[in-house]
C-alpha cells in the first residue's frame, strides 16, 4: 500500500551511500547504481582532505523515473507478484490495517513509511527523537567530476550543519543538514560565502529537494505481528542523513525473517538480533558522531580535518570507528601533537557517548 500517486521519491535526487555489506544485497537483488568512487573530499575553512577510501561511495539515482533505485526494485517485486495499491489512506487499529476503514487481515505488517512513520507511530507511540533536516537542490550537472563527493562543514553560518555535493552522468545534488532547519535561505548564505560551492554550481538553477533524519530512544524494530524497516525503522545515519545502505540492509533482514518465520515458525523477534549486531551499533556510533559535531565549533573541525592525513598515513581512517584500539591511538596522536585542543575535543566526545546511550 503507497500512500502518494506513484512509486519513487518525490524529488529527484542522488544518494550516496557507502557499500559496506551491501556487494551481496546488490547482487541479490540485481540493483545497479549509477556509478562508485573511492574518492571524496572534506572541507573547512582553508582546510582541505582528500580521501582514497578502500571502501567505495556507490550513487544512486532516486524518484519516479526509469533508473531510479526504487523504480529497479518495485519492477522486481511486481515480476515476483505484489500487487500495489496507490493513493491510500492508511489507519492501524488492533494491529490491524484499515484501508478507507476497512479491515485488511494481515499476518505481517512491513513498516516501510519513511521518517514520518504511522508504523512506527502505533508500535511506539511515546518514541522520543530529535529531527536531523536536509534541505539541497538537484542540478542537470555541476563543475565537479563524475563520481566525486564533497563535504563542507560551515559551522559559524550553521552549527552542527554540513554541505555534502556529489555527481553522476545526468545528475548532480548539493544538500546541506542539520538541527536549524536548513532552508534556502542557510543554502543561499553557504552559496554566498563559500566560493567553491559557488564555482561547483556556477550559475544553474537547481530544483529543489527536502530529506529528513530522526534520532530516536526506541530499542526494538518488532512489535507483535509488526517489523520496521529503511526510515521507519530508525536506522538511517544521523550524521549525513544516509539511509539507502540501512534501507537495503533492513529490507534484506526483514525478507529473511520473514521467509523463517512463515516456513519454519521462528519468531519475528530474530530481526532484531540482525539488527542489533550490524546496522544498530552503526546507528550509535552516527548517533555519537552526530551529537559530537553539534557541540563543536568551526576550530574544532579545523583540528580534526587538518590532522585527518597524518592519522590516515599512521593508523588508517577506514573502519576505524569500529576498532577501539584504534580510536585509543588516534586519541594519542592528537594528543601528542596538540594536548590542549584534543583534551577539549574528547570531553565533548565523552559528553556525546553518555547522550547517546
Amino acid at each position: 500500500m503507497e500512500k502518494q500517486k506513484n512509486i519513487g521519491n518525490p524529488y529527484k535526487k542522488i544518494d550516496i551511500t557507502e557499500d559496506i555489506d551491501l556487494q551481496n544485497i546488490i547482487k541479490k537483488y540485481k540493483i545497479k547504481p549509477e556509478t562508485n568512487s573511492d574518492t571524496s573530499f572534506w572541507h573547512v575553512g582553508h582546510e582541505c582532505f582528500k580521501f582514497k577510501s578502500k571502501i567505495k561511495d556507490l550513487f544512486f539515482l532516486r524518484g519516479n523515473f526509469e533508473r531510479s533505485l526504487e523504480n529497479q526494485l518495485f519492477k522486481q517485486a511486481s515480476n515476483a507478484g505484489m500487487e500495489t495499491i496507490f493513493s491510500t489512506k492508511i489507519k492501524i487499529k488492533n494491529n490491524k490495517i484499515l484501508l478507507d476503514n476497512k479491515k485488511i487481515d494481515s499476518e505481517i505488517i512491513i513498516g516501510a513509511d519513511g521518517a514520518d512513520s504511522i508504523v512506527t507511530k502505533y508500535c511506539f507511540p511515546n518514541e522520543k527523537i530529535k529531527i536531523i533536516e536536509g534541505y539541497g537542490q538537484s542540478y542537470t550537472d555541476l563543475n565537479i567530476p563524475v563520481g566525486e563527493t564533497h563535504v563542507f562543514f560551515e559551522q559559524n553560518i550553521m552549527p552542527g550543519g554540513y554541505v555534502y555535493t556529489g555527481r553522476t552522468q545526468t545528475l548532480g545534488t548539493i544538500v546541506i543538514g542539520g538541527r536549524n532547519r536548513p532552508d534556502i535561505k542557510y543554502f543561499n548564505k553557504i552559496k554566498k560565502s563559500n566560493f567553491k560551492i559557488n564555482k561547483f554550481i556556477g550559475k544553474r538553477r537547481g530544483t529543489e529537494i527536502w530529506g529528513k533524519g530522526i534520532i530516536s530512544n526506541i530499542k526494538k524494530r518488532v512489535y507483535g505481528n509488526m517489523i520496521l524497516v529503511g526510515d521507519a525503522a530508525r536506522v538511517a545515519d544521523p550524521l549525513f542523513l544516509y539511509g539507502v545502505r540501512p534501507a537495503l540492509i533492513s529490507g534484506d533482514y526483514a525478507v529473511k525473517t520473514i521467509i523463517e518465520h512463515l516456513e519454519n515458525g521462528k519468531n519475528l523477534e530474530q530481526y532484531d538480533t540482525l539488527l542489533k549486531n550490524k546496522l544498530i551499533q552503526d546507528y550509535y556510533l552516527s548517533k555519537v558522531a552526530r551529537n559530537t559535531l553539534e557541540k563543536t565549533n568551526q576550530k574544532d573541525i579545523e583540528f580534526i580535518i587538518k590532522n585527518l592525513d597524518y592519522i590516515d598515513k599512521t593508523i588508517g581512517l577506514d573502519g576505524i570507528s569500529e576498532k577501539p584500539k584504534d580510536v585509543i591511538k588516534t586519541i594519542m596522536l592528537l594528543f601528542v601533537k596538540s594536548p590542549y585542543s584534543t583534551t577539549k575535543l574528547g570531553y565533548k566526545v565523552i559528553q556525546s557517548l553518555f547522550e547517546a546511550l
